[in-house]
């Protein structure tokens, strides 16, 4: 029987990772990071394997993420996070996708065999060449970054949290401004106390990361 977890380990090492690296990634065992010098931004390519894999087939998939350098120390600072940014941790996240009309699965990656198991490595090794990596790359600039957070629900602390966090490296802003109050605007008496101490301690963080 072909060891299929071999075959997805030498996937990564001799195919995915050689081509991010070409790309200017750095990193090793299913991770990968790039840093804008500038910003100190961080994109992050991350493979997934399905917890559904077994001895006749593997399936993973390609992760795609954007960590802002202020939304990494917030974590930080706040959540306590620790190490390096994973995809998790990205405030824009995407995943690797074929190309094709098929409207879902596309972004599965399928092998049983040692012989499949290189011909989806080439596949995704190329796809991450031509669209994968020049898409994060995209993300990697701040403003376009900030266009994607302006996108979601601000009166929502999933939505107005990272985009508080990322406009506050700039400093003070009447867009700054806006964007908290609208958070606690959108408190209520019904919200739970967590919620609440969330609110308050963003509030905090910004205006002093604003400050700097």
């Amino acid at each position: 029987m072909p060891d299929l977890a071999m075959s997805y380990r030498e996937l990564l090492r001799d195919q995915v990772g050689p081509s991010l690296r070409r790309c200017g990634f750095t990193g090793s065992s299913g991770r990968w990071t790039l840093r804008d010098p500038t910003s100190g931004d961080v994109a992050v390519v991350q493979a997934q394997g399905s917890r559904g894999n077994s001895a006749e087939e593997v399936t993973f998939f390609v992760n795609l993420a954007v960590v802002p350098q202020p939304w990494w120390r917030y974590m930080v600072d706040l959540y306590a996070h620790s190490g390096e940014p994973k995809e998790y941790h990205g405030v824009w996240r995407d995943r690797l996708k074929r190309l094709g009309p098929e409207p879902v699965g596309r972004d599965e990656w399928r092998f049983t065999d040692a012989i499949s198991a290189h011909a989806v490595g080439a596949q995704v090794a190329d796809l991450l060449t031509t669209t994968g990596v020049p898409l994060v790359r995209r993300y990697l600039d701040r403003s376009t970054v900030l266009d994607y957070l302006r996108t979601r629900d601000t009166s929502r602390l999933s939505g107005g949290e990272p985009l508080a966090v990322v406009l506050s490296d700039a400093g003070p802003s009447p867009e700054l401004d806006t964007v908290l109050e609208t958070l606690v605007a959108s408190l209520t008496p019904d919200s739970s106390l967590a919620l609440q101490r969330k609110v308050e301690r963003l509030l905090d963080w910004t205006v002093a990361n604003a400050a700097r």
